[in-house]
């Protein structure tokens, strides 16, 4: 089982986002916690990074990074999708 570390911006962001989408949310964090490559979620890596990833939950986007001999991931942005991915890289 993999440890979540959850960025306090993204906390914030995901206040605003509608409760349904809430919860889809933390059933991904669940899922992701037991198997970072699972395939349930639309999962994509990001190209140009290593271990950098993204998974699209309606109209957002989480952005994360996984440490596969620490057993840690890490989620660094969550935002809409009409974001460019170079800016949300910018963490």
């Amino acid at each position: 089982m993999y440890e979540l570390f959850i960025h306090r911006r993204v906390k914030k962001q995901i206040k605003k986002i509608p409760n349904y989408r809430q919860e889809k949310i933390m059933e991904f964090f669940l899922v992701l916690s037991k198997n970072p490559f699972a395939n349930q979620f639309q999962i994509k890596k990001i190209d140009d990074t290593p271990l950098t990833f993204r998974c699209r939950i309606g109209k957002f986007r989480i952005i994360y990074v996984i440490e596969k001999n620490k057993k840690k991931i890490y989620i660094r942005r969550i935002e809409h999708r009409q974001w460019d991915y170079k800016k949300m890289l910018s963490f």
